[in-house]
């Protein structure tokens, strides 16, 4: 069954496009950056809940809560999984860098940072083999 992920006033809902119907994937906090995981069980997205940021998981199928998978210091960017599900690609941008982190997925709760630049680099992708990273740069300085 065929489903979209849509985000309105920073709530999160699930559109089910066979039966065209709408469910609410999020109450709370400001929400953005939804995404599927490999598996399609889960809704990820980055929120400020309570003055905190994070990054939250969420059963498409609406069987629990969202679940905090990682608490950072800035506004996290969720953005692509690696086809085993266990490392999501996630940037944020703190005073005025660009980070890229992963969580380890080793269920610690940490992620490790893999780069920072100066650079306004935004959207990585990952290919589906999990091989290369596709991503939006300003460093050439070109438009």
């Amino acid at each position: 069954m065929p489903q979209a992920i849509l985000m309105t006033a920073h709530k999160i809902w699930i559109y089910d496009v066979e039966r065209q119907t709408l469910t609410r994937m999020t109450f709370e906090g400001a929400n953005s950056f939804p995404g599927w995981s490999p598996d399609g069980r889960w809704v990820t997205f980055g929120s400020l809940r309570e003055g905190k940021y994070g990054i939250y998981r969420a059963a498409a199928d609406k069987s629990g809560p969202p679940e905090l998978l990682l608490e950072t210091d800035a506004g996290p960017s969720p953005a692509s999984w690696t086809p085993d599900g266990k490392t999501l690609i996630y940037t944020q941008t703190k005073e005025g860098k660009t980070q890229w982190a992963a969580p380890t997925g080793g269920g610690d709760g940490k992620a490790r940072l893999f780069s920072q630049t100066s650079f306004n680099e935004e959207y990585p992708q990952l290919s589906p083999n999990g091989k290369w990273l596709a991503y939006e740069s300003d460093e050439s300085g070109k438009v």
